[in-house]
């Protein structure tokens, strides 16, 4: 809804009565052949019948649309980081920016969508996806699967690795719920059983997402992780003897190996206090060793992500997040201190420059409509008063007005009203704004 790069998805109701109820409630905006759903960004119209179903259709009889999926779960990527940024918020954390990978270039649908935030916190994957596809592959590999905090819909393997793990994987299912969708998270254990809940029901915390079944303890009554996962090589027979764990250090030093530099990490600190004091500072000189081992390990994978999701940008013709994430990986390539090879820094540059040439090669996007203008000066304007950002509230306020002049008679009555009660009411914040600025200070 509003532009054909929305990430705002409706449903239209399939009776008249709700097409109608529909209407008045999204009175003045326009609705879209999204992007975001591999649609081809064409203007849609809601056909409305008393005898049979309302449905959306393209306002150009000659649209060649190639999208391929239509039902309602299409856009289910858009419900879920709409729910999960609402369900975050409704707990006082932050909502987090959502990036999703899909075939959306060629009418197919998403596969994932990742919330990162920039603090410490873990990332939320929903991963929609059966196949278990390199970027897993490479997060298995280097042991980072953990490090995202995920929920899964139908991919097996992955819930099963993370079974094997840690005792216990999320999944999701969908369901409708009005005039949208909504999902559940169950907690997939080891011991068979499957427990649904809510997405209200679970809470967010700095390990991240817990659902009632964790916070019960039923992953206490599973077989022990260690008994089904597999032993490290690296781990020692008995954590008190200083040697072997010598040798554990050097080891994972060695072989430049994240995984088991983790698991030194975590040995140390668990069992600091039974060392001897001159085996206390030498092992919290090899920590230091041992993190940036391990940082470096984080970094790579973030390049790697941010360049898989450089080439699907570009690809899909995603020009503002591609930019985005070109400033991104340009700071890391410039960076000397993250602990990326002088070779990594160059491959980064190379695919930046691969990329560069991609998108110049692509035909360029034909003029926005008057539509798909009037919207986003809207949009832009209205986002800025919310944020309260009066400089920027009267520098759009000023170019929406001037769009009321230039666009004269190319506009529809509605889309020149949507424009004028957007500029009043950002001229009744500034008035606002400058009131209580004028008020004297107690």
């Amino acid at each position: 809804m509003g532009n054909p790069r929305s990430q705002d998805p409706v449903y239209l109701p399939m009776d008249e009565a709700g097409v109608q109820a529909f209407r008045r409630r999204h009175r003045g905006r326009t609705l879209w052949c999204g992007m975001y759903v591999g649609g081809c960004g064409g203007e849609l119209s809601d056909k409305v019948y008393k005898d049979r179903v309302c449905h959306l259709a393209h306002q150009s009889s000659s649209n060649g649309c190639t999208r391929r999926h239509g039902a309602a779960d299409s856009a289910d990527h858009l419900y879920a980081s709409k729910n999960v940024n609402r369900w975050l918020e409704k707990q006082g954390w932050d909502g987090r920016y959502a990036q999703y990978t899909g075939e959306f270039s060629t009418g197919g649908t998403c596969t994932r969508v990742l919330l990162e935030t920039l603090d410490a916190l873990p990332p939320i994957c929903i991963e929609l996806s059966e196949r278990f596809d390199s970027y897993l592959t490479q997060l298995l590999q280097a042991d980072e699967i953990n490090r995202v905090d995920w929920l899964i819909r139908d991919n097996s393997r992955l819930a099963g690795e993370l079974i094997d793990r840690n005792g216990y994987a999320l999944r999701i299912r969908f369901k409708d719920q009005d005039l949208g969708r909504a999902f559940e998270v169950g907690t997939a254990t080891r011991d068979g059983h499957l427990r649904w809940s809510d997405l209200s029901e679970c809470v967010f915390t700095l390990k991240g997402i817990r659902t009632p079944t964790l916070a019960d303890g039923h992953r206490l009554r599973l077989a022990s992780t260690a008994a089904r996962t597999p032993r490290p090589e690296f781990e020692p027979e008995t954590v008190d003897d200083v040697e072997k764990l010598r040798r554990l250090i050097g080891r994972a030093l060695k072989e430049n190996n994240p995984g088991a530099a983790r698991h030194a990490i975590d040995t140390i600190v668990q069992h600091m206090s039974g060392f001897p004091p001159e085996a206390k500072n030498e092992f919290r000189a090899k920590l230091i060793d041992l993190q940036k081992l391990k940082d470096r390990s984080a970094v790579r994978l973030q390049a790697e992500r941010l360049l898989h999701e450089l080439d699907t940008a570009v690809h899909s013709g995603e020009r503002e997040h591609a930019a985005q994430l070109k400033h991104k990986l340009h700071g890391l390539a410039r960076n000397t201190e993250n602990g990326l090879s002088p070779q990594q820094r160059r491959m980064i540059s190379s695919r930046l420059g691969a990329a560069d040439r991609s998108a110049a090669a692509r035909p360029r996007a034909s003029a926005p409509s008057v539509g798909q203008l009037v919207t986003e000066a809207v949009e832009k304007l209205e986002a800025a008063v919310r944020k309260g950002d009066r400089r920027r509230v009267e520098r759009l306020r000023k170019d929406a007005t001037a769009m009321v002049q230039t666009l004269g008679s190319r506009a529809t009555t509605a889309q020149v009203s949507m424009l004028r009660k957007a500029i009043t009411q950002a001229q009744r914040y500034l008035r606002a704004s400058a009131s209580s600025s004028r008020k004297p200070k107690r």
